[in-house]
């Protein structure tokens, strides 16, 4: 995916990063992350023994690390969007683990 800018304006829409976006914009496009790239960031194993799990609770999104089998969890991150959790759970991670001896 990537950004483009409509002419003469400040307004700027996604859309698939292919040739038809070079066609689109005078200037280059600006890539933006998708979900796939924010999840393909997240390790899908902390500390060895934390699996990352993504489930949907009702009308939330639940992205989590939990050990298998039994009721501990690291880290839960939840919300009505997918894209914010994913979020969520990225930036806590860069801020708790990735920056500590956690």
């Amino acid at each position: 995916m990537c950004w483009i800018r409509e002419p003469n304006s400040d307004k700027y829409h996604a859309v698939p990063h292919d040739e038809f976006c070079y066609e689109m914009s005078c200037l280059a496009p600006i890539a933006t992350f998708t979900l796939l790239d924010i999840i393909e960031l997240i390790p899908p194993r902390l500390k060895e023994k934390y699996v990352f799990h993504i489930h949907k609770v009702g009308d939330h999104y639940h992205l989590e690390y939990s050990y298998p089998g039994c009721d501990a969890t690291l880290h839960t991150s939840y919300s009505h969007n997918l894209l914010d959790a994913a979020y969520d759970m990225y930036v806590w991670y860069l801020t708790k683990y990735k920056t500590s001896n956690f």
